[in-house]
Order: structure tokens, then sequence, then C-alpha cells
């Protein structure tokens, strides 16, 4: 495992939070934006990242408030009419200039304490044919929380535009690995509903 995760991670990925989402768990509100503890949650969300990941370029993926999230990162719509998450991974794959792209929900201000450690891992380990991996809560994968190479992205389009929206068979055309983290399951570290937010705010 190597002592600075961010030296290997830095030079080869780019952080892209997916904040363009229509807010119908959550009442059709803005994730984002929504306050957790004093701040919006995307704030939360990119110091967890940053903490883990060091001071890796990001870019933000979202469809509403562009002025507010300009203020966290350059902000992208995606232009996809409402094709879910896969359409803000390829609107942020447009802009990336690094060989990976990580996304994250924007969802997530409380990430595994290894998260930057395994993912270097995976990174150093990486072979030519290794060209995504998603995370697993020891549960499941969660899907949106994906390392994508940057060379998928004409792929991606062109299931698009044949009208794939879900992740999951995307990802099954390719060789996707799972980044395991079997002691940390979703709901410790993600708020995709106002229950789960509430939750997070008080185990804070």
């Amino acid at each position: 495992m190597p002592e600075a995760p961010h030296a290997v991670i830095t030079p080869l990925v780019t952080l892209g939070l997916l904040a363009g989402g229509e807010g119908q768990r959550v009442g059709g509100a803005d994730k984002g934006l929504l306050p957790f503890n004093g701040e919006p949650l995307i704030h939360w969300t990119l110091a967890s990242a940053q903490q883990q990941l060091g001071q890796t370029p990001t870019l933000i993926s979202a469809n509403r408030n562009q002025q507010r999230y300009q203020t966290f990162a350059p902000s992208f719509a995606d232009d996809s009419n409402h094709a879910g998450p896969l359409a803000g991974v390829a609107a942020l794959l447009a802009q990336c200039q690094t060989e990976w792209l990580l996304t994250l929900p924007c969802d997530c201000p409380k990430l595994p304490p290894d998260f930057g450690a395994k993912l270097a891992q995976f990174l150093l380990n990486a072979k030519a044919e290794h060209v995504a991996a998603v995370i697993n809560d020891g549960q499941r994968n969660q899907n949106a929380v994906l390392l994508i190479r940057k060379n998928q992205q004409a792929a991606l389009l062109k299931y698009l535009e044949h009208g794939g929206k879900a992740i999951h068979k995307w990802l099954a055309s390719m060789a996707t690995s799972a980044i395991v983290f079997d002691n940390w399951p979703a709901e410790r570290w993600n708020a995709n509903t106002v229950d789960a937010l509430q939750a997070l705010i008080d185990d804070d």
C-alpha cells in the first residue's frame, strides 16, 4: 500500500461530482444544496473526497443552480434530457483531462477512511484491460461511485445514443472491477433520501 495515496491519485484522476439529478427522493430539491451541519451537502462531499484524494482536479455535473455549484468547482450541465446519472458521467468525461475519472454522487459526505488508499492500490495494479471499477459496500455495488478511464467516453456516448440509461447494464459490457469496503455499508456515508440525510446528521 502506498504511503501517500495522493501522490498516486492526483496525476491520474479527475474527481467528478454528480449533482444533476431531479431530486425525486428528496421532494424535488437540489440534493447537493441541502443543508448538512451548516453547509450545503456538496461542501461536505467535496471535503471528504479531498481529505482522501488530495487536491485532485474537480468538476461538477449539475443541471440546476449553476452559479452556486461554480463556487465549489467548474460546473457543467449534461445534454441528454435527464437520462440519469450516466448523462452526468458523459458530461464529466467530456471535460476530463486525466487518464481516469472518479465519479461521486453529491450526497456522500462521509467516505470510508481507507477510500483513498484502496483507490490508489487499484490504480497501482491496474492493467490496460482494467477500464472501470465500482465501490462495493459489502452488500452490493454502488455503481455511481465509479472509476472509469477517459478512453471509454465514446463507448458511453454510443450507449446513450441508443437509449441506454442504466449504469449497471453499461458496466456489464466491459471489464469492471469492484473495490470492496465490507465494513462501510452505504447507509453510513450516503445521504440518498431525506431520512438517510437526517440519520447522518444525527450520527455526526
